[in-house]
């Protein structure tokens, strides 16, 4: 899947999970629409905190009403320039969570490697092709 089938497939996962009726994306930076840190609009109530990440032929997204929620996948294979994918996707998540929150390690196919910055009502799930079982 290319990456702008991947996005759609992340839309359709956060309508279906939290219940969005707007997914977009906002840039921190420049204000951007076309690209930055996904967040939705929930018909009624407070819009849960949302992530989103990419490795090829998956999404994860994370989701989380209380708090701050990151979340990060990558492709397992070896250290990229020194670095442990695991604990890449450890400071990935951190950072997308804004910070000090909890780490868990994702159960994900064994082709990736993730984890889940967020409190204990942090949830996430993933979808595409490498989410089917092999």
């Amino acid at each position: 899947m290319e990456r702008e089938q991947l996005r759609a497939l992340a839309d359709a996962v956060f309508r279906e999970e939290v219940g969005a009726v707007v997914v977009a994306r906002l840039c921190p930076r420049c204000a951007s629409g076309g690209h930055g840190r996904p967040v939705v609009r929930v018909a009624s109530g407070r819009a849960p905190a949302v992530s989103v990440s990419y490795a090829p032929g998956l999404i994860a997204v994370a989701w989380s009403h209380e708090g701050p929620v990151g979340v990060d996948v990558e492709a397992a294979g070896p250290p990229v320039d020194g670095i442990d994918r695991r604990e890449w996707t450890e400071v990935e998540a951190a950072f997308k969570a804004g910070g000090a929150v909890p780490l868990s390690a994702l159960a994900l196919p064994p082709a990736y490697v993730g984890t889940l910055a967020g409190g204990d009502d942090a949830q996430w799930r993933i979808a595409g092709p490498g989410a089917e079982p092999s």
